[in-house]
């Protein structure tokens, strides 16, 4: 009796500790669920904000891009939809001409500037025993380029020579605006967290990546100005000169035939000869005083000597 007594206490001991075991463990596992779940949701969550502010600043330069297109563009095409008016071109212009008349062909030239009204950045003036001459570098507006280059071609004048060239900066200026304008909502952003920063730390973090920034807002509304001038007005660099002939047989000579520069040097000679009798002249004459004086004062001395040279003679 009593050994099946102590059997069945053993029974129910060993099933109670059976379910404790079953309990602990279905306890562990769900915290274990519970926290892996904690964990994920806080993963999404980091991911949620990340993507929101890749999201934010995507749109930030989408926006840009649109809008720099929308400027350049005009009734809805965008500025590389193929239309010439829509994009922005840069002409330059190489013109060499020689003239008969340098001094009236610059006037005319000056005029022409003023007329079509250009301005003029650089000129250098030149003389040389071969040609007189200038180098001029001027602009003029982009709309009047090709009709102000027929005028140039009308000049009078014995030889002229062009060369056009174009660069297009469309996509150049477009990429910049979309950067501008990104950069400026940076700006504006840094701005606002400089108004929340509540230490000094954060204040000067921020106020370091302002001043980037706007360094860099800086460097490119100063290329986008640079593009702007030389798209509303073109470059042209022009050589201006005149032929002369030279007065000096010297520079000539290598033009001459063998007995035309033998009576080259035979006439040098007897210029050297003549120079140096003119000369030997021009130092007698300068002396012709100094003799005079030197007979005045040897002839007493003369006759003095003479004199007493009779007076041994004499004795």
């Amino acid at each position: 009796m009593r050994k099946r007594l102590i059997k069945r206490l053993s029974m129910v001991l060993l099933l109670c500790m059976v379910f404790i075991s079953v309990a602990t463990a279905c306890s562990s596992a769900s915290k274990s669920e519970d926290l892996k779940s904690t964990s994920h949701q806080s993963e999404s969550a980091a991911a949620d904000q990340s993507t929101a502010v890749a999201t934010e600043e995507a749109k930030a330069d989408t926006d840009g891009a649109g809008s720099s297109k929308s400027a350049i563009g005009a009734g809805g095409e965008g500025p590389l939809s193929g239309s010439t008016d829509q994009r922005k071109l840069i002409y330059q212009a190489n013109v060499t001409m020689e003239v008969k008349n340098y001094g009236k062909a610059q006037t005319e030239l000056q005029n022409k500037i003023q007329l079509v009204g250009g301005y003029l950045l650089q000129f250098s003036d030149q003389k040389s025993d071969y040609e007189l001459g200038g180098n001029f570098t001027f602009k003029v507006p982009a709309n009047g380029f090709m009709d102000f280059m027929q005028q140039l071609g009308k000049m009078e004048h014995t030889k002229y020579e062009r060369q056009l060239q174009g660069q297009d900066v469309t996509e150049e200026y477009v990429d910049l605006a979309s950067r501008l304008k990104a950069k400026q909502v940076v700006e504006k952003r840094l701005l606002g967290f400089m108004d929340k920063a509540v230490n000094a730390g954060d204040l000067l973090k921020f106020s370091s990546q302002l001043a980037e920034v706007q360094e860099q807002i800086e460097q490119i509304q100063g290329r986008m100005r640079y593009l702007d001038q030389n798209v509303a007005y073109s470059t042209i660099s022009l050589r201006l000169y005149q032929p002369i002939e030279s007065t000096d047989p010297g520079l000539l000579a290598k033009d001459k035939t063998f007995t035309e520069r033998m009576g080259i040097t035979l006439e040098k000679s007897w210029d050297a000869v003549v120079t140096f009798f003119q000369g030997l002249i021009l130092v007698l004459i300068a002396i012709f005083p100094f003799i005079i004086i030197l007979l005045i004062l040897a002839i007493p001395l003369l006759y003095y000597y003479r004199k007493q040279k009779r007076k041994k003679i004499d004795l």
